[in-house]
C-alpha cells in the first residue's frame, strides 16, 4: 500500500570549533525530535562540518504547522541547533512511499544524501520526475525517496534522500536531464553524510 508521506530534511554546517562533546550534545538533542508525536522516524548524519537531520512525520501536509511550530522543533533548531552553525538549508516534501519505509540502516546502508532541487532551476516537473526515475535506478528501489516541496517552493520545487551504501557525490548522479554534470551540481543542493 502506498500513502503521501511527509518528510523534513535540515542541512546545516557546523562551526568548525566545536567539541567533542558539543557534537554529542546536538546529535542527542537531534534524537530526542523522535519524541515528538508528529515524528515517525528520525535519520541523523554527519561529515566534517556538514550536519544532517531528517524526519519523517505523522501529520498530513495540511497540518505541517502541528509540527513545525511544536516545542521539540522550535527548541532543537533554535536552542541546540542555532548556537552551533554558520548555516543551514531545509526543505518539507511529500513522496508516495512503501508503508512502511524500509528502515535503511536494516539493509547495511552507510550514507545519507539529501537533496533538494532549487526552484531556479530550468526543469519542467515531467523532467524531475524522470532524474527522480534515475536516481531509483541508480541507487535501487526502496533507497531513494523523492517528492515534490510543500512549503517554500520559492526555495525549492522536489527534495529528496538517497541512502547508500558506498560515498556517492552530487556529481556522480544520473543527470541526463542536466546538460552535464556541473548543471547538476548549479541545480541543486546536496549533501551527503554518514549516517549515524
Amino acid at each position: 500500500m502506498t500513502m503521501q508521506t511527509l518528510f523534513h530534511i535540515i542541512a546545516a554546517t557546523q562551526k568548525e570549533d566545536l567539541t567533542e562533546s558539543q557534537e554529542q550534545e546536538l546529535v542527542l538533542r537531534a534524537k530526542e525530535l523522535g519524541d515528538d508525536a508528529t515524528v515517525a522516524n528520525v535519520w541523523i548524519g554527519r561529515r566534517g562540518i556538514s550536519f544532517v537531520v531528517v524526519l519523517e512525520l505523522t501529520v498530513e501536509e495540511h497540518s505541517l504547522e502541528s509540527f513545525s511550530d511544536s516545542p521539540s522543533h522550535v527548541s532543537f533548531v533554535v536552542h541546540a541547533l542555532g548556537p552551533v552553525i554558520t548555516g543551514m538549508w531545509s526543505a518539507d516534501f511529500a513522496s508516495n512511499v512503501l508503508d512502511p519505509l524500509i528502515d535503511p540502516r536494516k539493509l547495511g546502508h552507510k550514507y545519507l544524501t539529501v537533496i533538494a532541487i532549487k526552484s531556479q532551476a530550468r526543469l519542467f516537473e515531467w523532467q524531475i520526475d524522470q532524474w527522480g526515475e534515475s536516481l531509483t535506478h541508480f541507487a535501487g528501489h526502496g533507497n531513494v525517496v523523492l517528492g515534490p516541496t510543500i512549503e517554500e517552493r520559492d526555495l525549492y520545487r522536489s527534495a529528496g534522500l538517497l541512502f547508500s551504501q558506498i560515498p556517492i557525490s552530487v556529481g556522480s548522479l544520473p543527470g541526463d536531464i542536466f546538460q552535464d554534470a556541473e548543471a547538476l551540481v548549479k541545480s541543486v543542493d546536496c549533501v551527503e553524510v554518514d549516517l549515524l
